[in-house]
């Protein structure tokens, strides 16, 4: 009965923190955005993007090294914790409690519960949790005539073209102050690709246009089958996991939903930014350190004329062969959290996106393999049909000559 008070309060936290968000003001806050690459499906196209949202100062110095320097947050803002991230804190510790080591429960469902909870969150598209990690609270605010609110379903899929008058306008957005960054790397490591801010921005309204509509179809999905868990609800010791779970992807889609459609409209305004970062391609460019396996196995010593030691002479171990498509690296990751000071949950994010940019990679490659096999396989089936053919051509042309020879013997 304690687990299923506490799990109660966990999802209650969860939809009170839905309800409670959308209700913060600016303050003196503000937000940017990281554009960072993942992949290249195939060489010379725009890479696959995944973008970070950060707390930055509300009034950012206008050149561009000052847009790309950390984040500066504003001590008012630390002293005073929102409730909905008290909220969420307190269930994101019951959610870290659930996967101790040691902890005990009734047929261990506690373990279960957040080892299957955990692939599920990987399973989750890396675009969802980057969205969701954007509080429209924290950037500036935009303005919407009455007769627009509600009437966002199916707008979207209309403001992936046109200019930002027009798009304004389409969306009844009366106003709207102040910029958002995008910074973006200008160039990839290998240097032969230009990244082009106006096909980054298109990625990003493509991006909202078709997770604004899904979200909220979304949403309205996990509304409806929350009542459909209640029966699980009798089960003894183990908390109505269903609900939770039904709660929690609604708080998300929620999440997703909401600021999708405030970059909608922060587009829409013509207010998001590319700034090109050089720190950013720096980054991008760094080499991986090398392991303690590699510089154990570097060349120590040699002799006197030159010639190499038996120590120097042993060849470091073969390196694991890398996706040459993949742009993000483990180690990229590492240094953008040291130089632009990333939370916690940015960094899974970043991860957990990288991982699912080089599974969708590793797809494609399998497919493309498959289909040259496939291709292949008919090439060598039409090529045995034709000996074939050709085999009983020759077949019956033998048989007519000693057809002829007979007739000409007798």
């Amino acid at each position: 009965m304690a687990a299923k008070n506490t799990a109660a309060k966990a999802a209650n936290a969860a939809v009170a923190a839905a309800t409670s968000s959308s209700s913060g003001s600016n303050g003196n806050t503000s937000m940017r955005l990281l554009a960072i690459p993942l992949a290249r499906a195939k060489a010379g196209a725009h890479p696959i993007v995944t973008y970070v949202a950060q707390r930055a100062a509300a009034h950012p110095a206008s050149s561009s090294s000052s847009a790309t320097s950390s984040s500066s947050f504003d001590p008012q803002g630390e002293t005073k914790t929102p409730l909905a991230t008290r909220l969420l804190t307190r269930a994101s510790n019951f959610w870290m409690d659930l996967g101790k080591p040691g902890a005990k429960s009734t047929f261990d469902w506690k373990r279960r519960t957040y080892n299957v909870g955990e692939k599920l969150m990987d399973r989750i598209d890396y675009t969802e949790w980057s969205l969701k990690a954007i509080d429209p609270a924290l950037g500036p605010e935009i303005k919407r005539s009455k007769s627009a609110e509600g009437h966002q379903e199916g707008e979207g899929m209309r403001a992936a073209t046109g200019d930002a008058g027009s798009l304004a306008k389409e969306h009844g957005i009366v106003s709207g102050q102040g910029d958002i960054p995008l910074l973006y790397p200008s160039t990839l490591p290998s240097g032969d690709f230009r990244v082009s801010p106006t096909v980054l921005l298109g990625s990003l309204r493509n991006l909202v246009s078709h997770r604004t509509p899904h979200h909220r179809q979304r949403l309205i999905y996990c509304v409806v089958g929350m009542p459909f868990t209640i029966p699980f609800a009798l089960v003894p010791v183990i908390p109505n996991l269903p609900f939770f779970y039904l709660c929690w992807r609604a708080y998300s889609h929620w999440k997703a939903w909401k600021a999708s459609e405030y970059l909608q409209g922060m587009i829409a305004l013509g207010r998001i930014k590319a700034v090109q970062s050089k720190d950013l391609e720096d980054m991008l460019a760094a080499a991986a350190p090398l392991s303690k396996g590699e510089q154990d196995a570097k060349p120590v010593s040699s002799t006197l004329d030159g010639a190499a030691s038996p120590e120097s002479s042993k060849a470091p171990p073969e390196p694991e062969p890398e996706d040459e498509r993949m742009i993000l690296q483990p180690h990229h990751i590492d240094l953008l959290n040291k130089r632009f000071d990333l939370d916690r949950q940015s960094i899974v994010d970043l991860r957990r996106a990288r991982m699912q940019a080089q599974a969708q990679l590793q797809v494609q490659v399998q497919a493309q393999v498959q289909a040259d096999e496939q291709e292949q396989e008919q090439q060598q089936q039409t090529k045995c049909g034709v000996l074939h053919e050709l085999q009983r051509v020759a077949q019956l042309a033998d048989k007519e000559q000693q057809e002829q020879q007979g007739r000409n013997n007798g």
